[in-house]
């Protein structure tokens, strides 16, 4: 008995194929199926998580920059270090500021499982 050699299904996507020198059939895809392919990947870079966690990274770092505001003295004559140096503006907010940088780069880098 002859056996029946197994040939790949040819489908309707391929445009025409051909022979390399090395004796492999070379197949030519249509325009319409390798377009939709890139499309597909180009709309995938960012999903909804990456936009609500730079949301949230945008809300970190205006948090901190609003730690960072006031100290202002009623005299300009007096230095009162207290309302310039307190821990909410050079510990707090500067954390605040970086935390909230760190959650913008992971955003930008993430990407959620499919």
């Amino acid at each position: 008995m002859a056996q029946k050699e197994n040939k790949p299904n040819v489908s309707s996507n391929i445009k025409s194929a051909s022979t390399n020198e090395s004796g492999a059939t070379v197949r030519t895809l249509t325009n319409t199926q390798s377009a939709s392919a890139t499309a597909k990947k180009s709309t995938e870079f960012f999903h909804k998580e990456n936009y609500y966690l730079m949301v949230g990274g945008i809300v970190l770092l205006v948090l901190g920059f609003l730690l960072m505001t006031g100290g202002h003295n009623d005299d300009p004559n007096v230095f009162d270090t207290s309302k310039i140096y307190s821990p909410r503006r050079i510990i707090l907010a500067p954390i605040v500021v970086i935390l909230g940088f760190v959650v913008e780069i992971f955003a930008i880098l993430w990407k959620p499982r499919d």
